[in-house]
């Protein structure tokens, strides 16, 4: 008898939801931290930046950090002047939505 494998990382959500992007409608963020372009489906590559942040290149608008673009996604535009988007855990390679929050800088 076959297991169900749990996420290796809690924070996922089991089933993935995808939502536009609001400054880049072409491009939707998902809740587990996947950026795609939505005219042909296609999930971009992540790459490291720089302070290990994970970067992906949005066609027509340059090098974007994944992050930001899944926290003002799912967190909504900064509610507070001088915070940015931070990660409870610590760990910038981590970009699932419940992982991130707005804290002073």
């Amino acid at each position: 008898m076959k297991s169900k494998q749990k996420p290796s990382n809690p924070s996922i959500e089991a089933e993935e939801r995808w939502e536009k992007i609001p400054p880049y409608p072409e491009f939707e963020a998902s809740t587990q931290a996947r950026i795609r372009r939505i005219t042909d489906g296609n999930i971009l590559k992540a790459s490291r930046g720089k302070g290990w942040v994970r970067q992906v290149t949005l066609t027509g608008y340059g090098v974007r950090c994944a992050h930001l673009l899944i926290g003002l996604t799912f967190l909504g535009p900064c509610p507070t002047p001088g915070y940015k988007i931070r990660f409870h855990d610590g760990n910038p390679h981590n970009c699932v939505p419940t992982n991130l929050f707005y804290g002073p800088e």
